[in-house]
């Protein structure tokens, strides 16, 4: 009995950590392809190849993309209360989201969310809220570093990666 509910235990955050990526999932697909909004989802190799494109040859851009399983934008082109609602049952729902920083700036509310697993980085969530725009940004990996994903937006002309 002990060694079952051992075993149980090893697994509860794993199964978690499924359930956090298919609530995200849903989110995502839920606003696909809708009317005043554009979805973006991208994929490592994308990356590789839009830096290859511009020329990259930063070692520590390359292993940043190495270390990116997915990056998923949403982009509301409008001020939707149901929108701003979703994403904040997404964030409670998923209770290993931690915020790490609020700003707010001329009515344009940011908040950046992780995840972290043993210390290391392995969800980033961003939300940005003005009157006219909602944008959620997610990047999915091992061991994101947040400074170096706010400079890969530097790199990669995709509207809703200025945010980060």
């Amino acid at each position: 009995m002990k060694k079952i509910i051992s075993v149980l235990l090893l697994l509860l955050p794993l199964s978690l950590m499924a359930q956090q990526t298919n609530n995200f999932d849903t989110f995502f697909n839920k606003y696909a392809g809708k009317d005043n909004y554009t979805t973006v989802d991208i994929t490592p190799d994308f990356l590789k190849l839009i830096l290859g494109f511009a020329g990259q040859e930063d070692e520590e851009l390359k292993k940043l993309v190495s270390n990116i399983d997915r990056i998923r934008i949403i982009t509301c082109q409008e001020n939707n209360p149901n929108f701003a609602k979703d994403v904040n049952n997404l964030i409670s729902i998923n209770k290993l989201y931690k915020a790490i920083t609020n700003i707010n700036n001329g009515g344009e509310s940011t908040t950046i969310y992780v995840v972290k697993k043993d210390d290391i980085v392995t969800d980033f969530l961003l939300t940005a809220f003005n009157k006219t725009e909602q944008v959620v940004i997610n990047i999915t990996g091992k061991n994101l570093d947040i400074n170096k994903v706010s400079n890969l937006s530097k790199n990669v002309q995709i509207k809703g990666m200025e945010k980060l």
